[in-house]
């Protein structure tokens, strides 16, 4: 049975002929199938909308098939039903959208590994490709040339697909590149959220931020302190820092770990690059990674630095028992009496919904590191005198470790990540991709947003389709467009994050293992940083000794968990 379009968030405009077109096509075949002619089904008329860029039924191919999209969709279903429910419209239901809803987190990223390495039998068509372990571009399709070519779902003034979109949506690096992967959505920013009302209550009891005021904090230290003054005032679970397996492996606290760990290790690069390579280091530089690369770092020198602890190598070693390690250990550790077992069992959906509705009075969060867009919901949902929403930007760390004034980076730059699985099917692949041509459009992005305002969701950030062509509303403009988040880089190419701070070398173990290690640190008082940095310490070594003899690796000759600085790796 055809589902349900959402009618209550546009205003239809349709002819009986447009219906009854749509109602003899009959059932669409499995698969891709085939293309005749073009659409005959009028696009809706939707408020506010300039129908310049209405689809133009008279450039849109007519399809059959199906299409099996699945990801990770975090509570926004709905509003991918209703572009699954116009776009099978629009192709008067000789195409059927399947909205696959069923997997999240863990194990919906180890079931799209499994999918993505087997795409020429998989049903999956469209993914999150941002999830996909290794190269992307080894299980998806390159889409690079579609985006050259016409959106006829843009309008009828022949645009490129790219005339609609901003750069970032398509590319796939911070540079320009020929090759898009991944189609992003939405632009995004992460930042921290407090209930004004529980810093006022704070406030009265003596907290005040670095400059000496009753306001958002500015440092590291603020947070904590502000944390304290809360639980003073009544406030029983002010830290909404989720500590679930989700939010440790890839979401809420993974922010924290990814952004600070980016702020520790940065001006490490000079001790991992090739003699003689290009390298500058600079504290307020947002994308220092434009020296790092496959040519110029040396991974002997980066897995010395973070496993060789010997007197040799002391200039060099940084891992998990070196000073530096535990400094970063010990800031986060300052949360840790704001951590109780609410923090263990509550995901980052749970906690949002506990700040938003204060559903708990004293004992709800009052302080969230969430999506930017998510204030939108939390403006949306205050009430004087128990809740009004204020927030801020990541604040720095102090540590006699950190003397260089360096900025704060983000996790943001590109939400929505859809990727296309490389199935050796031509009309398959044509087909979803003409979905997130639809998708991403003014037309598509507006009926997207118009659902998540119909069940009171937001976006994480604005979409990435030109934002004068959408019809969202002011509000959220003006939200997006505020000063007090700034962008100051993307933290996730920081070699130091990937083979130290979230896993090591890629390994499996390593993952799974620093993930319980952090929900064990910050939620086990006798569990401290010295425990962590020895148990890691051993771990990663213990899997250094079993991989580095597979790859062929130059160990040092007298202790096997050594690396040889000098020698590269092949």
């Amino acid at each position: 049975m055809k589902k349900k379009i959402y009618r209550s968030l546009i205003a239809l405009s349709l002819s009986a002929a447009c219906f009854m077109s749509a109602a003899c096509r009959g059932e669409p075949t499995p698969g891709g199938g085939t293309v005749s002619g073009m659409i005959t089904v009028d696009p809706l008329t939707l408020e506010g909308f300039d129908e310049t860029y209405l689809p133009d039924k008279n450039s849109i191919q007519q399809r059959s098939g199906s299409i099996d999209l699945v990801l990770d969709f975090q509570g926004t279903v709905p509003a991918w039903q209703a572009l699954a429910d116009e776009y099978e419209r629009l192709q008067g239901g000789a195409v059927i959208v399947n909205i696959n809803k069923d997997l999240t987190g863990d194990a919906y990223k180890k079931k799209l590994d499994q999918e993505a390495k087997n795409a020429y039998i998989s049903e999956w068509d469209i993914v999150q490709g941002n999830l996909i372990s290794g190269n992307v571009g080894d299980y998806c399709v390159d889409m690079y040339s579609s985006v050259n070519d016409k959106n006829a779902y843009a309008g009828a003034d022949n645009y490129a697909w790219m005339d609609v979109l901003e750069e970032q949506a398509y590319e796939m690096e911070t540079v320009a590149s020929n090759s898009t992967y991944i189609m992003n959505t939405e632009g995004i920013n992460t930042a921290w959220f407090v209930n004004s009302v529980a810093l006022a209550a704070a406030a009265e009891l003596g907290y005040k931020n670095a400059s000496g005021k009753a306001e958002t904090p500015e440092t590291w230290d603020d947070i904590v302190n502000l944390c304290y003054y809360m639980k003073q005032a009544g406030y029983t679970n002010p830290l909404g820092l989720s500590l679930d397996q989700a939010s440790v492996q890839s979401n809420q606290f993974t922010w924290l770990v990814r952004v600070y760990g980016d702020y520790y290790y940065r001006d490490e690069y000079i001790n991992i690059i090739k003699d003689g390579a290009k390298y500058e280091y600079k504290p307020d530089d947002t994308d220092l990674e434009r020296f790092i690369s496959e040519s110029t770092i040396m991974r002997s020198r980066l897995y010395s630095c973070i496993l060789d602890d010997s007197a040799e190598n002391a200039d060099y070693y940084v891992g998990p028992t070196s000073e530096k390690f535990k400094d970063f250990l010990t800031q986060l550790g300052k949360l840790k009496p704001y951590i109780s077992s609410f923090n263990v069992t509550t995901s980052q959906e749970d906690m949002r919904d506990g700040f938003k509705t204060q559903n708990k009075g004293k004992d709800s969060p009052q302080i969230m590191l969430d999506y930017l867009g998510q204030g939108l919901g939390f403006a949306s949902a205050e009430k004087t005198g128990v809740f009004e929403i204020d927030f801020f930007d990541y604040p720095a760390m102090t540590s006699t470790l950190i003397t260089d004034n360096r900025i704060v980076r983000d996790v943001g730059g590109s939400g929505g990540w859809l990727s296309v699985l490389k199935k050796g099917d031509k009309a398959q692949t044509d087909l979803s991709i003409d979905f997130i041509k639809f998708v991403m459009s003014p037309y598509g992005q507006t009926i997207y947003c118009n659902a998540l305002q119909e069940i009171d969701y937001y976006p994480n950030g604005m979409t990435l389709v030109k934002g004068e062509y959408v019809s969202i509303p002011d509000s959220w403009r003006e939200f997006f467009d505020s000063d007090k988040i700034t962008w100051n880089g993307l933290v996730d190419s920081n070699e130091f994050i990937r083979n130290l701070l979230r896993g090591f070398g890629g390994q499996t173990e390593a993952g799974s293992t620093i993930i319980s290690l952090y929900q064990t640190f910050m939620s086990n008082g006798t569990y401290g940083v010295d425990n962590f940095a020895n148990d890691w310490y051993a771990k990663i070594v213990n899997i250094w000794e079993k991989w580095a003899p597979t790859q062929g690796w130059p160990l040092n000759e007298t202790k096997s968990t050594l690396i040889d600085r000098t020698k590269e790796f092949k």
